[in-house]
């Protein structure tokens, strides 16, 4: 049970530019914020779309990843970890801001897709779609029998 916790998962859009950060060291961050969309019915029956905004931040090859491949608008599904971290303005304000830290990404990119059937097990690959309720049109990475490989 206890790999269960902390656990999120979220389908939207890219809502900005990725900003990377490499720092001195050579390590990366990569930081965007993510769309997502509940439809739902207002009091006067009219549909009516409510949009949550959530950060995301991504480190090392992760990072590389969403610096090459994330576009702002692109739908992507995300799988990570919240995050709370607490820290200082520029004012001296106190401020504690959530994320999520990115741990696997699938988007609509489908020369990706081609290039991992190709280069890893196909039906591995679709194996691990099709569990995480993708589809043909989709692109994976970090796939637990890749990591030794991306």
């Amino acid at each position: 049970m206890l790999s269960l916790r902390n656990h999120v998962t979220l389908i939207g859009n890219i809502g900005t530019s990725t900003k990377v950060t490499t720092f001195e060291n050579g390590n990366k961050v990569a930081r965007f914020s993510l769309a997502s969309d509940k439809e739902f019915r207002a009091n006067n029956g009219k549909m009516k779309i409510n949009t949550e905004w959530h950060k995301i931040f991504a480190w090392g090859n992760m990072a590389q990843f969403i610096e090459m491949y994330a576009e702002k608008g692109k739908k992507v599904a995300i799988h990570g970890r919240l995050v709370t971290r607490t820290f200082l303005t520029q004012t001296g304000k106190k401020q504690t801001v959530t994320e999520v830290e990115l741990r696997n990404i699938i988007g609509h990119n489908t020369q990706i897709t081609a290039r991992l059937l190709v280069q890893y097990d196909p039906l591995q690959v679709c194996r691990y779609i099709l569990f995480f309720g993708g589809h043909w049109g989709f692109a994976l990475h970090s796939f637990p029998f890749l990591k030794s490989k991306v």
